[in-house]
């Protein structure tokens, strides 16, 4: 599949990968820091932002997709690879089936494990399973909906970012379907015996139970480092991007 992405700036390639109900776009800002110093590619995963749809979407899937981009760069240097959440996971798999694709990982706020619904996304998944957006006939009254079954203004522009409006009717930016389907999938780690022996870096945010401790990184990855980011959660990029960006900058000057 071939990925739509953006890029910003000149230098050493550097490819950032958003979650789940994200898209390039959500990255520009930390793009914006980086690209005095880097050649920033954000692309936009499989059925989500302006990339294709297909009906599967598992890991494997997903890490062959951006695999795929990395041959179609044609770069002349191995790139480091930053992964957040669901692309996370995409990059510890790229580095767990070819340790010589990239050449330093971050993974941000997400561990090689499975992990049971939340209740944001329990909300969120059962709007994209009921909601019909034919019913709406404008932004106000969709806003207005919106407003009465998700507390948070975070979760309602989770939803508004993924909706678009063609001809007079909403539609699903992203694909909805085929992200029910893959819930399960989406939410659980493939155990596996491989294992990445080179460095990588765990950023976590400071008040997120996503990474729990640093012992259950360190069978897949033995020689993983784990930093935080005091009072953040798990959207360390939109609560915390200058800190953020120091980290990255910082870790990655070391190669």
């Amino acid at each position: 599949m071939r990925l739509f992405y953006r890029e910003e700036g000149s230098g050493y390639p550097i490819i950032i990968l958003h979650g789940l109900y994200g898209a390039s776009d959500n990255w520009l800002p930390i793009a914006h820091l980086l690209s005095p110093f880097f050649r920033v590619i954000l692309p936009d995963l499989r059925n989500h932002g302006h990339s294709p749809h297909h009906p599967e979407h598992t890991y494997t899937a997903l890490a062959d997709d951006v695999a795929g981009l990395i041959d179609t760069l044609r770069l002349s240097v191995k790139p480091h690879l930053v992964g957040h959440s669901m692309g996370g996971k995409v990059a510890m798999l790229l580095a767990l089936n070819d340790p010589t694709l990239t050449a330093r990982n971050i993974i941000l706020d997400i561990a090689p494990k499975s992990y049971s619904l939340s209740e944001e996304h329990q909300r969120l998944f059962h709007f994209l399973h009921t909601a019909n957006l034919h019913q709406f006939s404008s932004y106000e009254t969709l806003r207005q909906h919106l407003a009465l079954h998700f507390p948070s203004i975070r979760e309602q522009q989770i939803i508004l970012k993924n909706i678009t409006r063609q001809q007079g009717h909403f539609h699903w930016r992203i694909n909805a379907k085929a992200l029910l389907h893959a819930k399960e999938d989406l939410l659980s780690w493939q155990e596996t015996e491989k294992r990445y022996t080179k460095e990588i870096l765990f950023i976590k945010g400071g008040d997120s139970p996503y990474i729990p401790d640093s012992e259950i990184l360190k069978k897949n990855f033995p020689a993983a480092l784990l930093s935080n980011i005091p009072e953040t959660g798990h959207w360390l990029h939109i609560e915390q991007p200058e800190k953020l960006t120091e980290m990255i900058l910082s870790y990655l000057n070391q190669a």
